[in-house]
């Protein structure tokens, strides 16, 4: 998997997650990704009637309803609330750096990324659409979020892209949710 696609993967599992914000109390980091979560989910309602997400981990995704799924982020959106905005900014300067014609590099753009002031997170919803035709189940899902939250959490200016593989806790994902994985790509590699 080249690193584009990786970065892709790690993109859109975050880009779902933050959609189980609420929008109370949440920072943004670059590009308005939610860094800290509301209070989605961790009461044990879950959002759907008692239904917490942990009652679906066995459940593929592609079977949730718009409820269940919402849960799911929820409970995900708990866990992002670990990544700090430096994280978020060490990101955001590694994939600035490795982007040509960016003219900076990582320290530079996450220092840019840092002063910026933090927006309000942008309340999203989940649904079962965001799902759809993934046969991987609620856990397979959730320990590859998981996963790539702690990877997120380990990059610095000093990692190497080129060196990131995927978790191993994300093959699930990508052979049976290639769409959620990152853009469908079923074939190749990406130059």
């Amino acid at each position: 998997m080249t690193r584009m696609k990786l970065l892709g993967m790690l993109m859109v599992g975050l880009a779902l997650v933050a959609c189980g914000d609420d929008g109370e109390e949440g920072t943004s980091g670059p590009g308005g990704t939610s860094s800290t979560s509301g209070t989605g989910g961790t009461d044990g309602t879950g959002g759907n009637g008692g239904e917490t997400g942990g009652d679906l981990d066995d459940k593929q995704l592609g079977d949730l309803t718009d409820a269940e799924s919402q849960a799911v982020c929820d409970e995900l959106a708990a866990s992002a609330g670990d990544i700090t905005k430096e994280d978020a900014c060490e990101l955001f300067g590694l994939i600035t750096a490795a982007t040509p014609g960016s003219g900076l590099d990582c320290e530079t753009a996450k220092e840019e990324c840092m002063n910026e002031p933090d927006e309000p997170s942008e309340e999203g919803m989940c649904t079962a659409e965001d799902f759809a035709g993934c046969t991987a189940t609620v856990a397979e899902y959730k320990a590859c979020t998981n996963a790539q939250i702690e990877a997120i959490k380990a990059l610095t200016c000093e990692s190497n892209l080129e060196s990131v593989e995927p978790p191993p806790e994300c093959e699930a994902i990508s052979e049976k949710c290639p769409d959620l994985a990152g853009g469908g790509d079923t074939g190749g590699e990406e130059p």
